[in-house]
């Protein structure tokens, strides 16, 4: 047996005195749940190893990762589950792989089959949850007779970024709908965007309905633009460590987030308990993701950092799918209530990327255009160049589309030329500078 791995007698006796009092445990019994969750380590790095070494073979853009859960997730769904047994909890230790589509998941499930014994599979790819979760999930041992179970992930990346948006905002809103709480307005939300390849029309509009019922696009934005800039200065600060794997990244309300690096697991998990102990409520993580870029450790963890998520980008895309539409069908006020909201939408991306520029000048000066530095502006480019190129594609659609002649030209006409006197006194008001107008 590992160090510190206990019988299955034990575990269970254990989640037996965890659930007398889950909300404030005995320090003993944290001390035993410690050991517990601390005597996955060495099978879960050999588990990881193979996993990582396989699926960059496969698609070197795959981003893995592995981590022991999180002492309040333990005790949450010990609380949410009350009758089961501890010792049959199999996510305690796990490893995930984010892959570039549907098929890469399947593919790699195949090289890996043989590789571990194989106790149990949740294809949620074939059986989707009714919440629209989507992801393969199959516990390993390393040997037939292993009592120690190693949850493995494999996910798409637009599924993966479904289910880190269920968790953001249950964060931002203070919500625990991940974990059953009913809000039929935000479950409604999270299931129409799973389904994006074929989301029809009045689920675009209901999206957008829901998102500005609970102003979710703006909240959002504030925050990510707001970390992202105190989040990537950190980074550019590790980036300059070498042979670091170990990152605990911790976010708490009202507070940007911080990431601490860690060149080994025990002195980074022993930090984790540390953290616990003197704040349960805090959000904090302890995940190792070897070569780390502050690009693969945002996606992979942008639940905790808070500082993008593919979700402005995609309601950006509703946004404008929408907005062609009523002018394809020639209905003028829909098409004045989804491009003003559009336009507003735009002029805080103005905003964020006056804010990002000057951020990236002051700190490249600081640091002589280190290699981080260098990342950052590319990586600016490259959403820069993203967006305007959107913004083009949506521009060249309404032209195509918009009335030449007649009473629809003028209704139009009316609609454009109120929505821009809008934003003028919006620019005054705020003294902010606006994207050009279409057409």
């Amino acid at each position: 047996m590992e160090s510190n791995q206990l019988t299955k007698g034990q575990v269970r006796k254990l989640g037996d005195e965890l659930r007398k009092n889950l909300v404030n445990p005995s320090e003993e019994n944290l001390i035993k749940l410690q050991n517990y969750r601390t005597s996955h380590k060495d099978s879960l790095a050999e588990i990881f190893s193979v996993l990582n070494s396989v699926s960059k073979k496969m698609r070197p853009d795959s981003i893995t990762t592995y981590r022991i859960k999180r002492i309040e997730s333990i005790l949450g769904k010990l609380r949410r589950y009350p009758t089961m047994q501890f010792d049959r909890m199999w996510d305690i230790a796990g490893c995930r792989c984010i892959l570039k589509y549907e098929s890469d998941v399947h593919k790699l499930f195949a090289l890996l089959n043989g590789k571990f014994v194989i106790k149990k599979i949740n294809d949620y790819y074939k059986t989707p949850q009714s919440s629209g979760y989507r992801s393969l999930h199959f516990y390993v041992s390393l040997k037939e007779n292993d009592s120690v179970i190693i949850e493995l992930q494999l996910r798409a990346v637009e599924d993966h970024n479904w289910a880190t948006l269920v968790e953001i905002v249950d964060f931002v809103y203070e919500k625990k709908i991940k974990e059953g709480e009913r809000n039929q307005e935000l479950e409604n939300l999270h299931l129409y965007l799973s389904d994006k390849a074929t989301m029809k029309l009045d689920r675009k509009k209901q999206i957008v309905k829901i998102v500005e019922n609970h102003d979710i696009y703006n909240r959002l934005r504030s925050i990510f633009i707001a970390n992202y800039l105190e989040v990537r200065k950190q980074w550019m600060e590790l980036g300059q460590l070498k042979d670091i794997s170990f990152f605990i990244i911790e976010s708490k309300k009202g507070e940007f987030p911080i990431i601490n690096s860690f060149s080994c697991f025990t002195e980074a998990e022993e930090e984790y308990f540390n953290r616990f102990r003197m704040n349960s409520n805090a959000n904090i993580v302890l995940t190792c993701l070897p070569r780390a870029t502050y690009e693969n450790i945002s996606k992979a963890y942008s639940n905790y950092i808070l500082t993008m998520h593919t979700f402005l980008e995609d309601y950006c895309e509703i946004l404008s799918s929408v907005i062609v539409e009523s002018v394809r069908k020639g209905k003028v006020f829909a098409f004045y209530k989804y491009y003003l909201l559009y336009s507003l939408t735009m002029n805080s991306h103005v905003v964020d990327v006056q804010n990002e520029l000057k951020a990236i000048s002051e700190y490249g000066n600081k640091q002589k255009q280190s290699l981080e530095t260098k990342n950052w502006q590319k990586d600016f480019r490259t959403r820069f160049l993203k967006r305007n190129e959107e913004i083009g594609k949506l521009n060249k659609n309404l032209r195509s589309l918009y009335p030449q002649y007649g009473f629809k030209k003028k209704a139009f006409d009316l609609a454009f030329r109120l929505i821009r006197r809008k934003l003028r006194r919006l620019e005054k008001k705020n003294a902010q500078t606006s994207l050009p107008g279409v057409l």
